[in-house]
């Protein structure tokens, strides 16, 4: 999950449960007790939503790692197979290493 979704939502939950607080200080003082009860749902709701966000993007996250190590081997794998279908001796002498760089070839 991108980083900038996971900040936005943070953001919203903080916003929804600053407003659920809000209102259930108000239902302390004046309003009564629908206020209470809605203030309460609606900072459980925000505080539900941001443990399931942040679930998803560690599900998502261990996905991507385990896609990235599947096609790892799959790749390792087919270097395998080209390597031992490669005549060893036609390809000549092994290529020199190149210079570092900054430093010209002789």
């Amino acid at each position: 999950m991108p980083p900038h979704v996971r900040i936005l939502a943070r953001l919203g939950n903080l916003a929804v449960g600053l407003f659920g607080f809000l209102l259930l200080l108000a239902g302390f003082d004046r309003v009564g007790t629908p206020a209470l009860i809605i203030g309460l749902a609606m900072i459980a709701a925000a505080g539900y939503n941001q443990y399931a966000i942040e679930k998803a993007a560690r599900l998502l996250s261990e996905e991507e790692w385990l896609k990235a190590q599947i096609r790892k081997e799959e790749l390792r794998h087919r270097l395998a197979e080209m390597r031992s279908q490669a005549p060893s001796d036609a390809a000549g002498p092994p290529a020199a290493e190149p210079p570092p760089i900054g430093e010209s070839r002789p």
